[in-house]
């Protein structure tokens, strides 16, 4: 260890002026230079330290800055010292309560710390994160007040696009579904003080996965930002537009009259009857309106959301581009499709659904080729209830998920229990949902039941609707490839409804089309419904893929389908459909 020493030297000298004695005196300074140095560290910390800090008196008066306070504040050595810190940097937005509070800390506590604003020399309010000791003299009173700060405005703006980005949609900017039903709230609220009535706009456009799938996503991500900037110029400042998610946006309208929601609802769908500019292209495009008041409809947020949401399937329904009032007849029908949602779930818990077999046949020679697998619910109250009553509402919920989980442990495990009695089945097909389609991993979660059950995979079918291949998503196309890939026929079923597009034949792996009833209906009568059999018929041999006709009524339509070269034909003609029993007995 190093010791310092301050040494004196004297000398003495005789009469003739001759040294004769040298008195050295030495003293140990090792303490006071350790701590000079420290001193020194110490000022050079104070005056290169990133945040800012200076001292006052006891009156607040400023003693001493360093040069971060110059470089956050704008003041220099010169002009703070000598000043009142209150004075100096008050940006005016705190009250007097406010530093009352901060005062009373600091005499009790003996510190202070928390975020407070403060003002630039050039006048610009910024944020900064204060902390404030005391120190105290040898008899206990206040000396000195030693102050550090950091402007937080980076921490700040980042924050702030946090909560914005938690609170709004990252395409359009507009607000997402929390803070829609926030605001929602907030509207209710008031519009319950003020008697005055509230309404909810729940806009859907038409045809917007059409524009997706030809133009691609990034155009139909630049539709929906041209389309959110027209609804914000459309509505008033008190009104909100929200983005939920895709291609629906909502509205609350505040102080709102039936008149005044048809008029805004009108205008939008004028607005969006121009041709929108992205890039060079012009797109058209309309949109379908629900329209939900309070009272009326509902007191409650979700109710009227929900309301809105059931106009806006109805102007669908009724051919889009239009808008449509929530109203008692559709009240009670949502009631009731709860209830039955309700009575689906609790069916599903107890068991009270069966798997019932239609058979079907070669056009041929008239032997059974296989069967397709119906659903059937017994309700003890209600008995049996239609599966054209059921299955679109749990399409509309999570249900068909549990309810497509639910058809396929029931068929395999028949279909186990006659493999074991030595019953060999024709190729049963089963209905998948779209939502199942969606689902990523679905297809390898199927297998897995049915390699469960011990069930051989060529024995199974597919059946797909038409309309699920509009979501030709990534999750979709992979789940249909290995399925094929697994030995899984794949059948569209439904096919020439509407929904068709030839893409999809060429690039799925399918196996079958199912001429829809509705066609099947007019063979042998109807020129028209026979041209589009005859034009599915012949592509789905150009495509190798083959064909069954369902809904076969009369021996007419079944001579027809087999002289124009269907392959396969179902329907009750032939045989309705049959309990498990009844097609064991067939099968045997």
């Amino acid at each position: 260890m190093d010791i310092y020493f301050s040494t004196r030297h004297q000398v003495l000298r005789d009469h003739h002026g001759k040294p004769y004695i040298i008195i050295t005196e030495s003293e140990d300074i090792t303490a006071r230079k350790k701590a000079e140095e420290k001193l020194k560290i110490a000022a050079k910390v104070y005056q290169q330290a990133g945040e800012a800090i200076f001292v006052t008196d006891k009156y607040a008066e400023i003693i001493s800055i360093n040069d971060a306070f110059t470089d956050i504040t704008g003041y220099t050595e010169q002009e703070a010292v000598g000043r009142k810190i209150g004075k100096l940097l008050n940006s005016g937005r705190h009250s007097d309560d406010f530093f009352a509070s901060m005062w009373n800390a600091i005499e009790h506590q003996g510190h202070w710390q928390g975020e407070i604003w403060n003002k630039r020399k050039n006048g610009e309010i910024y944020p900064e994160w204060l902390t404030i000791n005391r120190i105290l003299n040898q008899d206990n009173e206040t000396d000195y007040f030693v102050s550090v700060f950091s402007d937080i405005s980076n921490l700040k703006e980042s924050q702030r696009k946090v909560e914005f980005l938690a609170t709004h949609d990252a395409l359009t900017g507009l607000p997402n579904r929390s803070l829609f039903l926030d605001r929602l709230e907030n509207s209710l609220a008031r519009s319950r003080r003020s008697k005055n009535p509230l309404a909810v706009l729940f806009m859907d456009l038409d045809n917007f996965k059409s524009i997706n799938d030809t133009l691609g996503h990034d155009m139909g991500d630049e539709l929906l930002v041209s389309v959110s900037e027209l609804l914000k110029t459309t509505i008033r400042d008190i009104d909100t537009v929200s983005r939920l998610g895709g291609d629906e946006f909502t509205v609350i309208l505040n102080d709102c009259t039936p008149e005044e929601a048809q008029e805004v609802a009108e205008r939008i769908l004028d607005e969006l009857s121009e041709p929108i500019e992205l890039g060079n292209r012009k797109i058209f495009t309309s949109a379908s309106i629900g329209i939900s008041f309070y009272p009326e409809d509902s007191s409650d947020s979700t109710g009227l959301l929900k309301s809105a949401d059931t106009a806006m399937y109805k102007a669908k329904e009724a051919g889009r581009n239009q808008f449509c009032f929530f109203h008692t007849q559709m009240r009670e029908q949502l009631l009731s499709h709860s209830k039955l949602e309700s009575s689906l779930r609790e069916a599903m818990r107890n068991k009270l659904f069966r798997l019932v077999y239609q058979p079907q046949y070669s056009a041929i020679d008239g032997s059974v080729t296989g069967a397709e697998t119906l659903l059937r619910w017994k309700d003890p109250q209600k008995g049996e209830i239609s599966p054209a009553v059921f299955i679109p509402i749990a399409e509309k919920s999570s249900a068909i998920v549990e309810l497509s989980s639910l058809v396929i442990n029931m068929l395999c495990e028949q279909l186990a229990r006659w493999l074991v009695n030595g019953i060999k089945p024709p190729i049963i097909s089963f209905n998948m949902s779209a939502q199942c389609l969606k689902m990523e991993g679905y297809a390898q979660e199927l297998i897995e039941v049915i390699d469960k059950y011990l069930v051989p995979h060529d024995i199974l079918k597919i059946e797909i609707t038409e309309s699920s291949l509009m979501d030709s998503s990534q999750a979709t196309v992979q789940n249909l490839q290995i399925l094929e890939k697994s030995g899984l026929e794949i059948s569209i079923d439904d096919f020439g409804t509407g929904y068709s597009s030839l893409i999809y034949l060429k690039q799925l792996p399918l196996s079958e089309l199912k001429i829809d009833k509705d066609f099947v209906d007019g063979v042998g009568n109807e020129e028209d419904d026979e041209a589009i059999c005859k034009a599915i018929l012949s592509m789905s041999k150009a495509l190798r893929l083959k064909v069954i006709a369902e809904g076969v009524e009369t021996d007419q339509q079944a001579n027809w389908l087999k002289d124009n070269g269907c392959d396969e034909l179902q329907g009750f003609l032939f045989s309705k459909p049959l309990e498990a029993t009844d097609f064991e007995t067939l099968i045997k």
